[in-house]
């Protein structure tokens, strides 16, 4: 996998970012919408129009252009690069938060395994500082996979993990900086800022204290968890509903996180998940059950070993593809589609395309 760099004005980087991937993007964007389709349509019996989808899409639109006009400008450069509706681009970055407000049982089967983890300071082999996770979805994006490469006009390079045709998915910056995710599903979503262009601009801050700002004081559309560590072994998790958001704090220099809130003042926003999706209190266990086990002795290996963990399977911290809701279909099924880990301090990236127990970890760095 080679790292595609975005240079140039807003537009102008994302139309050749479209250019590129055109064909896989396309792909993407068609699969995702006809997958949320069928979903929508199985569960509830709705069937969604294209005026539907543009409605859903302008109500969404003026938070983004309100937070993030830059982004919002590379977007529309993407959607002509890849000669594709600027709406149904929107549409895909917005993936995750149109769930929420589409449909409630949809949950059960899209809020799949994401995990996440961090460790630093005491809890590693040599004082390290290290973020990382297993990033789930349909089965059907792992053909998308990319590293981005961007430096904006403060002069932060960022690499980001993606799919082709989204602003990014998690990313460490040159500043000893990292973030992964964790999808929530809380009672309050709404229309606002979808989570890609949360991250983005979370990933340009060159410190935690700022990009807990740019997460925090935002017109969110839904909840992410966002776990963001730094080389100085700080580690903050953020879980976000649309409205709210709480703090939690590694206080062992280590932490690992899955799909449920956890914060017990936000509990009460998470009913739909916790009905819903019972395997999240299962991979939030077992990851902090790993790394409290190698506390002390935490080593870059460790972490691609706990990546590779298969307690509880099928639905593990490395999920396998699943019979989804139309056989083997990967629009339909989900799985780990990457292993993700950062080493904030030597500011390397090691991405597993694909479950990680079958896949090698590649190394990728900042350029220079």
């Amino acid at each position: 996998m080679k790292v595609f760099h975005l240079a140039g004005k807003p537009y102008k980087r994302g139309q050749e970012y479209g250019e590129h991937f055109k064909d896989t993007i396309c792909e993407l964007v068609a699969q995702d919408r006809m997958g949320l389709e069928r979903e929508i349509q199985t569960r509830t019996g709705i069937t969604l129009s294209d005026e539907d989808w543009l409605s859903m899409v302008r109500r969404y639109l003026v938070f983004a252009e309100d937070y993030a006009p830059d982004l919002v400008e590379e977007m529309r450069g993407i959607a002509n690069g890849a000669d594709i509706s600027f709406e149904h681009l929107f549409a895909f970055n917005a993936f995750l938060d149109f769930n929420d407000l589409s449909s409630r049982p949809l949950t059960s089967k899209l809020l799949i395994g994401c995990t996440t983890f961090a460790a630093s300071s005491t809890a590693t082999r040599e004082s390290d500082a290290y973020l990382g996770q297993t990033y789930d979805w349909r089965t059907s994006y792992r053909k998308g996979s990319t590293i981005l490469h961007h430096t904006g006009p403060n002069g932060i390079s960022v690499l980001l993990f993606t799919f082709a045709g989204l602003l990014g998915c998690a990313g460490i910056n040159s500043a000893g900086m990292g973030i992964v995710i964790n999808k929530l599903t809380p009672s309050d979503s709404r229309p606002g800022v979808p989570h890609p262009f949360v991250l983005r601009k979370a990933l340009e801050q060159t410190n935690i204290p700022d990009a807990i700002g740019m997460i925090g004081n935002c017109e969110r559309a839904s909840g992410i968890f966002y776990l963001l560590a730094d080389a100085s072994g700080e580690i903050i998790g953020i879980e976000t509903t649309a409205t709210d958001f709480e703090v939690i704090y590694a206080m062992e220099d280590y932490l690992g996180h899955s799909n449920h809130y956890v914060h017990p003042r936000l509990l009460d926003y998470d009913q739909p998940n916790r009905r819903l999706k019972t395997d999240t209190f299962v991979r939030w266990s077992r990851i902090n059950k790993l790394l409290e086990r190698a506390r002390g002795q935490i080593g870059l290996d460790d972490l691609m070993e706990f990546t590779r963990d298969h307690a509880s399977s099928p639905n593990a911290i490395c999920h396998h593809p699943d019979d989804g809701v139309e056989g083997n279909d990967d629009t339909y099924t989900s799985s780990t589609n990457a292993g993700l880990i950062m080493d904030l301090k030597s500011l390397k990236f090691w991405v597993s395309l694909g479950n990680p127990c079958v896949s090698k970890y590649e190394e990728y760095g900042f350029p220079g």
